[in-house]
């Protein structure tokens, strides 16, 4: 079988088919030789590169998408595709993870069609989207991937449907609040929205998220983390590149075991909140590449060391330290004890 040159028979009983970077091209069977390269494989000046696109033959519109007859993984990555493609029932009642990553897509809507789908996996990020339905596609979506769309608010998107969701990636969008939407999706485990333009007072419904275990909020406008104090199955939280000057507010969270707040604003570090009692499971702590300055900062992370048995690292490299408060070596790690390491490396004292 054979369309514009380009031969299916070894792909179309596969279950995974990777169309992506094919728009506009004709793609030469590799058993047939090309007409066009001399033998010694050096190609003409005046032959068109096959990897440049041909607007004049739309790979897109030839796939015979009803002969792939066990697909579950197809895609369609960097096609310039601007509209989703009308596939065949067929397709859809065994497609699970659909991947559309680096096309044009403004919007999305999935048709009836899908109702009796399967997709668990749908991946439309470096799109254009500014809205999507998935309504039809809410029972079984179990992953869904967002970056880099023109998305500036959740609400938007019809989140609330995506009740089985449980990993949502959102992050170099526009978006500018959360919306009330997203209290629906009552199995989110993992939730990546960084590099946008929440504050404080758009983040309020992250807080009451149940199943919550990961959450990326860095690059935002945040200066205050009181609003996520609610979720108490969080293990991994990341809050850098925010105007934070206080941990404050997440002294609630028992489960965490990841903290990362580098570039922020903090200055001092709060023993009310830093203490084994708020944070008896915590491994990691990062506050590299903030303001910390004073030496009993350091006295406060050194006893939380001493008094945790989990804690592996805790990292404060480049700030501003000026006092030498235990010996380092010559990488800049201030050794506590055989497991455990404060990083210094890049502060005026050590």
């Amino acid at each position: 079988m054979r369309h514009n040159g380009f031969s299916w028979t070894s792909i179309i009983h596969d279950e995974t088919i990777d169309l992506s970077d094919k728009h506009a091209i004709i793609s030469p069977d590799n058993n047939v030789p090309d007409n066009n390269v001399p033998d010694n494989n050096v190609p003409d000046n005046n032959v068109p590169d096959n990897n440049t696109p041909n607007n004049n033959t739309p790979f897109m519109d030839d796939v015979p998408f009803e002969t792939f007859t066990r697909c579950t993984k197809l895609a369609l990555r960097q096609n310039k595709i601007q509209t989703l493609c009308e596939l065949p029932q067929s397709l859809i009642n065994t497609l699970q993870h659909y991947d559309l990553y680096d096309n044009n897509i403004i919007t999305a809507t999935f048709t009836n069609a899908w109702l009796d789908s399967n997709l668990q996996i749908l991946d439309i990020s470096y799109n254009k989207i500014t809205s999507i339905n998935l309504s039809h596609i809410a029972h079984s979506l179990r992953e869904l991937y967002l970056i880099g769309n023109q998305i500036n608010n959740l609400d938007s998107c019809n989140v609330s449907c995506l009740t089985n969701l449980t990993i949502l990636e959102l992050g170099d969008n526009n978006i500018t609040s959360v919306g009330h939407g997203i209290h629906a999706l009552v199995n989110l485990r993992e939730l990546y929205i960084g590099s946008n333009s929440l504050d404080e007072n758009s983040i309020t419904a992250l807080g009451t998220l149940p199943a919550l275990e990961l959450l990326h909020l860095q690059g935002n406008m945040i200066t205050s983390l009181k609003q996520l104090g609610y979720n108490n199955k969080l293990q991994h939280l990341y809050v850098g590149a925010n105007p934070l000057i206080t941990l404050r507010g997440i002294e609630m969270m028992h489960t965490l075991v990841t903290i990362d707040a580098q570039k922020t604003l903090i200055e001092y570090i709060d023993d009310d909140i830093l203490n084994v009692g708020n944070f008896p499971k915590l491994e990691e702590l990062d506050l590299s590449m903030c303001r910390i300055w004073n030496k009993n900062e350091v006295a406060i992370l050194r006893g939380f060391v001493d008094a945790s048995d989990t804690i592996k690292l805790i990292n404060i490299s480049f700030n501003v330290v000026e006092t030498q408060c235990t010996v380092a070596d010559c990488d800049g790690v201030l050794k506590i004890n055989k497991y455990v390491a404060i990083c210094a490396a890049g502060n005026m004292g050590v």
